[in-house]
């Protein structure tokens, strides 16, 4: 017996002690059933065993250690069960994993172990919703992973600057409602490789970091519910695909080069300011915009103004900031919705040439 495969059934009862005869077991999947019981440490009876995934069940106890010692293992997934305990330094034993290592929807407590990172191959570690606490490694930022998911944790620490500063190597970084706390890193050097950062439901406090801004890599910014305050920086004067700080206590004017094709979320800040614009394109989508609870106006229509004043001088918006900076945008383009008024001289020269036209016709 090498392959043994009995994913998305209605299995009950754990893991039998019999199994352990199957010392040419390669391949154990169990997931998406009702297993109960605890990880069997007659895991170290299957030497040749690549693949080992029990998600989603109700599995319970530790981490046996002679799971770490089946060296050849490639693939190790464990989330969605019950477990509880630490996750052992011994997982640097398992040097040929790679893909995901995902624990996340259990009980482990303790700390990351920094032996993660001597697994060179891993492309993406998922840690959410478990109690895992202390300080982040910086090793972990170090690797190469194109996601790093640390949400729902209870880290009672700050985020290390090494996570977002040009050494880092991670590209999707999870950590929402972690229990990070105190002001937020601001690296001298920003990550080049960072896309996208989630930090919501910490209680950070503190400002909008403006060195965040100036990385134009980073397109997905959600920080909601952060007790942020003050202003959003000028850096942030670009485009993004979805940018969200609902719930904080952010004032002043946004700036207007942000208003472009994206998804925004501004909600709860009753201090925000400014002239907001939806735009909409035939061969690309549309800014999407949530803004309840602001002092925001809006200068178009359509769903997205809903729950979104009017802005009273619209024309207004249209006029360059009162205080020039390196970083303003240009004046937004005039569209249907928001021709300005044309008077004066102006007129006069179009009626002349619209005489000249009608008398070289006639």
């Amino acid at each position: 017996m090498k392959r043994m495969e009995f994913g998305y059934n209605k299995l009950g009862g754990s893991i039998p002690p019999s199994w352990a005869n199957f010392s040419k077991l390669t391949n154990l999947s169990l997931s998406f059933n009702n297993i109960s019981g605890s990880i069997p440490s007659l895991a170290g009876m299957w030497p040749n065993l690549l693949e080992f995934d029990i998600a989603v069940n109700n599995i319970s106890g530790t981490i046996p250690e002679e799971l770490y010692q089946v060296a050849k293992l490639d693939s190790l997934i464990l989330n969605n069960n019950r477990l509880q305990g630490s996750l052992s330094e011994s997982i640097g034993n398992l040097g040929l994993l790679r893909g995901s290592i995902d624990v996340s929807y259990n009980r482990l407590d303790g700390t990351i172990p920094k032996a993660l990172a001597s697994l060179s191959a891993v492309t993406s570690i998922y840690l959410d919703s478990n109690l895992f606490s202390g300080a982040l490694p910086c090793e972990l930022a170090a690797m190469s992973l194109k996601e790093l998911n640390i949400s729902m944790n209870n880290f009672d620490t700050t985020l290390p600057e090494c996570y977002l500063d040009s050494t880092s190597n991670i590209v999707i970084l999870y950590a929402t409602y972690a229990n990070l706390t105190g002001p937020l890193p601001e690296p001298f050097a920003m990550s080049s490789k960072l896309t996208t950062l989630a930090l919501s439901g910490n209680p950070t406090e503190g400002t909008l970091p403006g060195a965040w801004g100036s990385a134009t890599n980073l397109v997905n910014l959600e920080m909601d519910k952060m007790e942020l305050s003050g202003t959003i920086p000028l850096s942030y004067n670009r485009s993004f695909s979805s940018f969200s700080v609902i719930g904080n206590h952010l004032t002043g004017e946004i700036p207007r080069g942000m208003f472009g094709m994206g998804n925004f979320y501004f909600n709860g800040n009753i201090g925000l300011t400014g002239c907001y614009k939806w735009y909409y394109s035939a061969s690309s989508r549309s800014l999407y915009c949530q803004a309840y609870n602001t002092s925001l106006c809006c200068i178009s229509s359509g769903y997205c103004c809903k729950g979104i004043p009017d802005c009273p001088d619209y024309k207004a918006c249209y006029l360059p900031p009162t205080t020039p900076s390196p970083l303003s945008p240009s004046p937004l383009p005039v569209t249907e919705d928001a021709a300005p008024e044309i008077s004066g001289p102006a007129v006069l020269v179009a009626s002349l040439a619209a005489l000249s036209i009608f008398m070289t016709m006639y």
